[in-house]
């Protein structure tokens, strides 16, 4: 077995955490509200603004996103 294979990252599309994590009731809700430009990504001390859906999020990566007035963080585990 390669080291590589061993130390393998599970990742998931940032839309479909969202939906699986139910902060959306539909996968096309997380989708738009994703391209919209309104979930803060931060993995390794580096912050970035998501806008596309399909972009990754893995276990240790912060999200920061308002919903209903509400500001929500949440760290991917």
């Amino acid at each position: 077995m390669k080291p590589e294979a061993a130390e393998a990252v599970e990742t998931c599309r940032i839309d479909v955490w969202l939906w699986r994590a139910r902060f959306f009731k539909t996968r096309t809700l997380a989708a738009a509200f994703v391209e919209n430009k309104r979930v803060r990504l931060t993995r390794g001390g580096q912050e970035n603004r998501l806008d596309k859906p399909s972009r990754t999020v893995r276990a240790g990566d912060q999200l920061v996103f308002a919903i209903g007035g509400r500001v929500t963080a949440v760290t991917v585990e």
